[in-house]
């Protein structure tokens, strides 16, 4: 019986820090600028992290590797006025408003 009860703790447990690790913030910050999306890293991130990025329509405007503690730019179209992206993040999409001006936007 202790033997069950044992198991039933560790099983809880192992799912309670899963869904803790599932609730984590993002490693990255977004903002915007000047036709240039900057991609924050926090020093937590891994170097093999990677955020996929790309407009409401589909349009795939790149993919940003990690670099933890560090600021990646992508650089936007310069005939499209893009003021909302997708970013990909390890399956999770977020929508985020750009709103073109320094210090701007942010992980929703």
């Amino acid at each position: 019986m202790n033997i069950k009860i044992g198991a039933l703790m560790a099983c809880t447990l192992v799912v309670g820090s899963f869904s803790a690790f599932a609730q984590a913030p993002v490693p990255y910050n977004v903002r915007a600028g000047h036709n240039i999306i900057y991609m924050d890293w926090s020093a937590n991130a891994l170097s093999t992290d990677t955020v996929s990025v790309s407009t409401l329509d589909g349009t795939k405007l790149g993919t940003v590797m990690a670099t933890p503690g560090k600021t990646k730019q992508l650089q936007l179209p310069m005939g499209k006025s893009i003021n909302t992206v997708k970013v990909s993040y390890n399956g999770d999409v977020h929508v985020i408003a750009l709103q073109h001006g320094m210090g701007s936007g942010r992980n929703r």
